[in-house]
């Protein structure tokens, strides 16, 4: 944060909402944390990102009020079955063409 980089904070939703409280003014224009226990504050570098991975289940908080600040959102779905497919097709070396089989190989690779 001190000197520009990336931070990535995984599954950032089983986190709750008091913990995120803190961050609220790093994710916003003011782009700072602060401590009132140590009386500081720390100013992000211009080239400082955070990066937050949140999986949508139903163990995680809900965060509408971290969520808005959050942005750009890049929301990745599961892709139709014909995409998962022609992936296990072209990724998979052996894969047969029975279609009962590669869907059966699309579970597997997928953990579905």
């Amino acid at each position: 944060m001190l000197r520009g980089g990336v931070l990535i904070l995984d599954e950032g939703n089983r986190m709750p909402e008091r913990a995120w409280a803190s961050l609220a003014p790093l994710l916003d224009g003011r782009r700072y944390v602060e401590s009132s226990v140590a009386s500081i504050r720390v100013q992000a570098h211009p080239d400082f990102r955070i990066c937050v991975t949140m999986n949508d289940d139903t163990s995680v908080y809900e965060l509408p009020d971290v969520q808005s600040r959050l942005k750009p959102k890049i929301g990745i779905v599961k892709p139709p079955w014909d995409v998962q497919e022609e992936i296990v097709k072209l990724k998979g070396p052996g894969v047969d063409d029975d279609p009962a089989r590669i869907r059966q190989q699309v579970r597997e690779v997928f953990e579905l």
